[in-house]
């Protein structure tokens, strides 16, 4: 992976295929009754949790604290994900964003996500 980032608290580089690969996974497992998803990173590991679901892949960057999205929006960031390798996730006045693509959030001070389950989505 290469690229650095900025001197935002918030902004993480991915590989594409590897974010597309497990937000696929995830998307699939998310039921009617799981409003929130969990963002977080940690020691070079981006998290993504929904309900009973997660999975973490390798990134790049700073991310102050967790974050959570309306867990809906899984699905549509997988059908929606922008191009470019790496992609760019980041939050900015209250928005998540991938590259261009934004949706609202809003930070999470409270709780942090579970340890990364490296390699493989749990569903």
């Amino acid at each position: 992976m290469s690229g650095t980032t900025g001197s935002s608290q918030f902004e993480v580089h991915v590989e594409r295929e590897e974010l597309l690969r497990y937000l696929a996974v995830l998307g699939k497992s998310i039921s009617a009754k799981d409003k929130v998803a969990r963002i977080s990173f940690d020691d070079g590991w981006l998290m993504i949790a929904v309900g009973e679901a997660d999975f973490a892949i390798a990134a790049e960057g700073r991310w102050a604290k967790p974050v959570s999205i309306d867990a809906s929006w899984i699905q549509k960031m997988n059908r929606l994900l922008p191009a470019g390798n790496p992609l760019v996730l980041r939050v900015e006045k209250k928005h998540f964003y991938i590259n261009t693509f934004g949706v609202p959030c809003h930070e999470v001070a409270k709780k942090k996500a579970s340890a990364p389950q490296i390699g493989r989505a749990h569903v």
